[in-house]
């Protein structure tokens, strides 16, 4: 037979976050933010969508025109303004001009980023009728390996890396000095093999992230994330 018996209920305690951020000189931008995603917990959830081309684009678009409303939450990609991308004529798209026009019509705005690996490493041929950079990301397109630069075995991959972060943290940096907070997931999915950046294992992974966070709060200064 099959039984079906009630779980038991999430404790009150589940919901009771202390509104500190990681970053202890995280500017009052994030803070408000964050301190309002903590007031929400537990009781609300923010409506969402990721849309390339913001509230013009057609996931928004059809959405106010049903609702008459915009969601709460945009979701926007950096991934035109990865250099793999750039040195293929990418135009490095118009996310960040988006993320303002919504911050400016009271919404909240959350960032990936589709990170390119570097063009060196990038494998020959075309991957599902597209030439290799376009999904530079994907694991099967790239030979980049995030093991090698983390243990120093890939002192170029490295280099490379964080000519990369540097690139994104100027357009960051652009949201900060217009007083914007961003909601920040990179690295996403990366419990998976399909994107370079979730290959490598946990441990590598985790030696990624600090990179990435030292780089971008500790050296760039980023305050807003």
């Amino acid at each position: 037979c099959l039984k079906v018996i009630p779980a038991a209920g999430i404790p009150d305690s589940v919901y009771e976050v202390s509104p500190v951020l990681s970053n202890p000189n995280a500017n009052e931008d994030a803070q408000k933010l964050f301190q309002y995603l903590c007031e929400c917990y537990g009781k609300y959830t923010l409506a969402g969508q990721h849309c390339e081309y913001g509230t013009i684009g057609m996931e928004c678009h059809t959405i106010n025109k049903v609702t008459g409303k915009y969601p709460a939450v945009l979701g926007l990609d950096l991934m035109s303004y990865s250099p793999a991308r750039r040195e293929h004529g990418g135009s490095g798209g118009n996310s960040v001009e988006q993320a303002i026009k919504f911050h400016e019509q009271g919404g909240i705005v959350t960032f990936c980023w589709h990170w390119n690996a570097p063009n060196q490493y990038l494998k020959d041929g075309t991957d599902n009728g597209n030439p290799r950079w376009w999904g530079g990301f994907y694991t099967r397109n790239t030979d980049f390996d995030i093991s090698a630069v983390m243990n120093g075995r890939d002192p170029e991959g490295k280099a490379l890396l964080d000519r990369d972060i540097k690139a994104i943290a100027e357009q960051l940096l652009r949201l900060q000095d217009a007083g914007i907070p961003v909601l920040w997931r990179p690295f996403h999915e990366f419990d998976g093999g399909w994107f370079w950046w979730g290959k490598g294992g946990s441990e590598n992974f985790k030696k990624l992230w600090r990179i990435m966070y030292d780089r971008y709060v500790n050296h760039w200064g980023l305050n807003n994330l």
